[in-house]
């Protein structure tokens, strides 16, 4: 009879090394049970709020000539419906899709924005819950690593820049809110024990579209480039006119002054940039 060496059998005891990335969306891996199991069993519900077309004034006037993030007056045209999701996403959002919650605030609590993430990171958590709600992903990433978006598709994506502002602005013409203390969470409203710290979504009044935080709390990622937009450009441009590689992100946060958490006001960084003052929101197309 033929022998099998021992070492075999102790091979057979001992438990291969898990790899928690191959578990699938939505799972990660229990030491425990020795496989993927589901991050959460409760139903995902990302509340969404209609947007119509129209037009509206982007930009500052020359008054703001020498701030970061100028851009002169343009006006923009949106012609394509969509939907804009009615809160930032949470942490709680954040984790049920990915399993992981990346928030330097995680003590807020899974009602407050996630934060901490990049750029990347929100396109990631688009497509991850456009999987996981059975609809088509929006995102491909091609052999340069550019991010590609289809948009025929049907499932989240992030807000373009002028998207984000229509929706923020709702009607409104100024560069900001006059009684944003009502509206939004800036560095006057947002303090605990004199330290600005961040807020549940939805803590204040919404816009006129029924949209809460736009304003404040967090910065939020958009999916366009950082420039200067034309009106020779057409309407619903997705980048600006000369684009830079680095992305836009806007609304102000907890911390920021007035001016910083404003409809005109600009911030942008890299792709891989992020902060505990950095989270976002989705959008989906609307036929």
């Amino acid at each position: 009879m033929k022998l099998i060496p021992v070492f075999f059998f102790m091979t057979l005891l001992i438990p291969m090394k898990a790899d928690a990335s191959k578990c699938p969306a939505g799972t990660t891996w229990n030491k425990s049970r020795l496989r993927c199991v589901r991050v959460s069993s409760k139903p995902l519900k990302i509340e969404m709020v209609k947007v119509g077309t129209g037009s509206f004034t982007m930009g500052w006037t020359d008054k703001y000539k020498k701030y970061r993030g100028y851009m002169p007056l343009t006006t923009i045209k949106i012609t394509k419906k969509y939907m804009i999701s009615k809160y930032e996403i949470t942490q709680d959002q954040y984790k049920s899709v990915t399993g992981k919650n990346p928030s330097v605030d995680s003590d807020c609590g899974g009602n407050c924005p996630v934060t901490n993430v990049t750029f990347l990171d929100a396109v990631n958590f688009c497509n991850l819950l456009s999987r996981k709600t059975g609809l088509s992903s929006c995102y491909t990433t091609d052999k340069r690593g550019d991010i590609n978006w289809n948009r025929a598709c049907s499932g989240y994506r992030l807000p373009t820049e002028v998207e984000w502002e229509y929706a923020a602005r709702a009607g409104e013409t100024g560069m900001g809110l006059k009684d944003l203390i009502n509206y939004g969470r800036y560095a006057s409203n947002s303090e605990k024990n004199g330290t600005p710290v961040l807020q549940p979504v939805g803590s204040l009044k919404p816009n006129a579209f029924g949209i809460y935080d736009m304003l404040g709390n967090v910065f939020e990622w958009t999916f366009s480039f950082y420039g200067n937009y034309s009106s020779s450009q057409g309407a619903d441009p997705v980048h600006p006119q000369n684009p830079t590689s680095d992305r836009v992100f806007r609304g102000g946060c907890y911390a920021s002054a007035k001016f910083a958490a404003s409809f005109s006001h600009r911030s942008f960084g890299a792709e891989t940039h992020k902060y505990k003052t950095i989270g976002f929101r989705v959008a989906r197309n609307l036929k």
